[in-house]
């Protein structure tokens, strides 16, 4: 997230033209991997030039185009598939109702055209299974799939990864060039309008999707109070643990730690308030070279960030009561990278690895934790689904290393069993293991080999397995049980619950679990 202050400078330049705000949008929107705190700000800067660039468009006209999308019967369709439609562009969407990817899609479509302030733009679906041949007429052969036309030329076409960022992305890629030139004027939303209009479609529509959770805790978003406490008390009591006195100074890496974990929490919280809360806390510690704890303490009662006294109200959450902290601080780790994208996903990993080294009070623990990260590739990581793979196989291997330490004392046997367990268990989640898969294989090979089928039987998911008895084989902590994108999807069911980000509006379905979620704290556009 961005500084205020820039934003004011831009405010204040009567030489802003339309043209050069469409075009630091259309920059900022890309996000190029960047270092650290550049690219956790890159999403501040795009909204703050959106909205100058509406204040400047209020001033010349109150015209609002936001459209609904078109559900196409054959003549429509038909229409824009002719070369003597008009100068609209259309973004039409192709999809199947019983398609799990398309669900996971068609809410995006939705928000998109609803959102999408253009005179230029249209959007439309069609359902391919009551449409069939007129879908493969259109070159849809597969659904989910996305096709811009314009006077019945195929332009581009989108197929890929079922984000809606990732959606959104390869929209924005398409202005500025031969698909949709500049001139088309495009007002695109921002990410927070687009968040809220997915999740308002997903609770009046059936858009249902299959989850990767086999089982959820009595109430899913728990998770949010633990994430309350932990960056609540990693400010208050982490930051300037080592020492009672006011007079302690912070500079240097420790200072730029914090100053990274600030903008990592102004970044990827899942609630507007305690994002906004970050940010300006935030501003308070870049402006000096040096931060004494005084300071620092006096900029927290004036954010009013309160120091958490009750943390018995996550202990259903963790498995021991005497490490709640610990426990919370783990959650608010993955509630983080649930919350990023692909691209701010690895500069959040490295934020929250700076607060471990520097602010996390056992020194051991975070000499263990700086060790993993150098000698397991940390600064390996590309995008969200490795940063959340590799901070979820990390606490495993903690917890892991927590039983080897504590084996020779008898009195904890029971406590073995709990940390032994690998998570997420089959009960959590039960797709996240590859023996799952391999038994649905071994049944379907069963049942082709008693019908004699002549069809070429399947490759196996996993080669590496030919019997289920070989998973079952591996008895401890060990992720080659798992198979990974299903567990980067429990992930983010887990820690997406109610979070307001545009990142989370995917995985999250407001029509689940209603009387557990915090309407109050809840923004709206």
């Amino acid at each position: 997230r961005r500084t205020m202050s820039a934003a004011a400078e831009t405010e204040g330049s009567e030489a802003t033209t339309e043209a050069e705000l469409r075009a630091e949008i259309a920059r900022q929107r890309r996000r190029p991997r960047g270092g650290g705190q550049g690219v956790l700000m890159m999403a501040g800067v795009a909204v703050a030039c959106a909205v100058l660039l509406q204040q400047q468009k209020a001033s010349t006209t109150t015209t609002t185009n936001r459209l609904e999308v078109v559900d196409f019967d054959a003549s429509q369709l038909f229409r824009v598939l002719s070369p003597k439609e008009d100068k609209t562009y259309w973004a039409v969407f192709f999809y199947k109702e019983y398609c799990g990817a398309c669900r996971r899609v068609r809410p995006f479509f939705h928000a998109l055209a609803s959102t999408t302030n253009t005179t230029a733009l249209r959007f439309g679906e069609i359902e391919c299974v009551k449409f069939r041949q007129l879908c493969k007429h259109a070159g849809a052969k597969s659904q989910p799939m996305i096709k811009i036309f314009h006077k019945g030329k195929d332009l581009a076409s989108w197929q890929g990864v079922l984000i809606a960022y990732e959606v959104f992305g390869w929209f924005l890629s398409l202005e500025g060039g031969a698909v949709l030139p500049e001139e088309l004027k495009i007002e695109w939303p921002t990410d927070e309008a687009l968040s809220e209009k997915m999740r308002d479609f997903k609770a009046s529509n059936d858009q249902r999707v299959d989850r990767a959770t086999s089982k959820t805790t009595t109430n899913p978003g728990l998770y949010l109070e633990a994430v309350d406490r932990a960056r609540r008390f990693s400010l208050h009591d982490a930051v300037f643990a080592s020492s009672s006195s006011s007079d302690v100074v912070l500079r240097g890496d420790a200072l730029n730690a914090l100053s990274e974990w600030l903008h990592v929490l102004a970044y990827a919280l899942p609630l507007k308030e305690w994002r906004q809360t970050a940010e300006s806390l935030a501003f308070a510690v870049q402006k000096s070279d040096a931060l004494t704890s005084a300071n620092f303490e006096a900029a927290l009662r004036k954010a009013q960030v309160d120091e958490p006294t009750d943390f018995e109200v996550v202990a259903p959450l963790c498995r021991r009561r005497d490490s709640l902290y610990p426990c919370s601080l783990w959650i608010l780790f993955h509630t983080l990278l649930a919350n990023s994208d692909r691209h701010a996903a690895p500069h959040v990993l490295k934020g929250i690895r700076g607060f471990v080294k520097h602010f996390f009070g056992c020194s051991e623990c975070a000499a263990h934790f700086d060790m993993m990260y150098d000698s397991d590739g940390g600064d390996d990581v590309q995008d969200a689904m490795d940063a959340n793979i590799w901070l979820w196989k990390a606490h495993n291997s903690v917890s892991h290393r927590l039983l080897g330490e504590e084996e020779e004392e008898e009195s904890k046997g029971e406590l073995h069993q709990q940390i032994r367990a690998p998570w997420p268990d089959q009960a959590s989640c039960r797709a996240c293991f590859k023996e799952y898969h391999v038994e649905l294989e071994e049944e379907a090979l069963k049942k082709a080999r008693s019908r004699k089928s002549k069809d070429p039987l399947p490759e196996p998911a996993y080669p590496e397995f030919q019997s289920v008895d070989k998973v079952r084989a591996l008895k401890t902590w060990d992720p080659a049980v798992y198979d990974e994108g299903f567990v980067f999807q429990y992930l983010a069911e887990t820690y997406c619950f109610d979070s307001d980000t545009f990142v989370c509006a995917a995985f999250d379905d407001p029509s689940r679990f209603k009387k557990y979620r915090r309407r109050s704290s809840r923004s709206t556009t």
